[in-house]
């Protein structure tokens, strides 16, 4: 009944199965993108910059976390 199974960066398997709602994927983790999520989720780096900018923040990498839920990039900034 797996709908889709993620390793994630730190070794961590993330199951999700069949039926799950509200799954957050770890778009942005210390500043790094992950393309496997971007792809997943049937997005590109190029959205992921356009979010970035949207919400007050300049690169990437001033993002200590970014997760998408339900439809929306919640982003948590190093110093914001």
């Amino acid at each position: 009944n797996v709908k889709r199974a993620i390793l994630e960066q730190n070794g961590q398997l993330t199951l999700i199965e069949f039926g799950g709602e509200n799954i957050k994927y770890p778009i942005i983790v210390d500043g790094q993108a992950n393309f496997d999520v971007l792809e997943l989720i049937d997005r590109d780096e190029n959205w992921l910059e356009q979010q970035i900018n949207l919400q007050g923040y300049n690169q990437i990498k001033e993002i200590y976390l970014g997760e998408y839920l339900s439809g929306e990039l919640k982003l948590y900034g190093y110093t914001k």
